[in-house]
């Protein structure tokens, strides 16, 4: 069977689930025809799947990882549920006629990163708002490509979303702007998102501070988020454009760590958010 390699770019969930098959393989030292034996497909069959460019069902992917021999099954189970959801979260279905394909892909990968560490410049990241804060965000940025109406019910089907049905961690840094300054005549609404926050640094998750005592420092070029897939040890980094969010074309985790070092403690935040909620002064800190 001849595969076409011309036809568009594979979704991201078929190019994951081929990077994780072709590490395997690797680690288990098979080339192609050692990884087929027995199998009832080809080598090309595999080179195909391991570049997105062919399908893979749910149950040829355990019957794969079966034929390579000791495979974790933490891995075994990842790839197979990715195999049955090539398209990605179900939830995603509806908003898919207004979506690039890369904002899809974005957003596929990060339905299954287990850990989201995100940094907010001018606002609180996606994952970590209520929903009147981010009505209020889509309120004072609408821009032609917005649709207030549906943004919301996608963004609060990211928030609820489990990968893999396992909760996920929020590890967030947010530049105390955010916390200082709420939006002109909606300081209810911003009462409230803080206290979301210090919610879900009590709940599991790590929510820091960098405070204005630092003056400048690395997150002045932006915000952004790295998407972690724990299982294979892999991370997307994604950074917020004027018009949406866009693919990094370099690994941010040196930006994060160097942010990270400015920040306050997640216990020294919890105070900070609290002494902002009680109009204390933060300029101590």
């Amino acid at each position: 069977m001849a595969y076409d390699y011309d036809r568009p770019v594979p979704k991201i969930n078929a190019r994951i689930i081929g990077w994780g098959l072709r590490r395997v393989r690797e680690i288990l030292e098979l080339d192609y025809e050692e990884a087929v034996a027995g199998f009832g497909r080809n080598a090309q069959w595999l080179a195909a799947v391991e570049t997105g460019f062919a399908d893979i069902t749910p149950s040829e992917v355990g019957a794969l990882l079966a034929n390579y021999g000791a495979v974790p099954e933490r891995i075994r189970s990842v790839l197979t549920s990715l195999a049955a959801r090539p398209d990605g979260p179900l939830w995603l279905g509806p908003h898919l006629d207004r979506l690039s394909g890369m904002l899809r892909d974005i957003l596929t990968v990060e339905a299954e990163a287990d850990v989201v560490r995100a940094f907010g410049l001018r606002a609180v990241p996606d994952l970590a708002r209520t929903e009147n804060y981010a009505r209020v965000i889509y309120e004072h940025r609408l821009l032609p490509q917005d649709h207030p109406e549906g943004d919301w019910p996608l963004l609060a089907a990211r928030q609820r979303h489990r990968p893999g049905g396992n909760p996920r961690t929020l590890d967030l840094i947010i530049d105390h702007h955010v916390v200082a300054v709420f939006p002109d005549g909606h300081e209810d609404v911003w009462r409230e998102q803080v206290e979301h926050l210090l919610t879900l640094s009590r709940t599991g998750h790590s929510v820091r501070v960098v405070p204005r005592s630092v003056g400048f420092y690395l997150g002045f070029e932006g915000p952004f988020e790295i998407y972690e897939v724990s299982a294979f040890n892999d991370r997307l980094s994604v950074i917020h454009w004027p018009d949406g969010l866009g693919m990094s074309p370099a690994n941010l985790v040196p930006q994060w760590r160097g942010i990270e070092k400015v920040a306050l403690s997640p216990a020294d935040s919890a105070l900070f958010l609290n002494d902002a909620l009680h109009g204390r002064d933060l300029d101590r800190y």
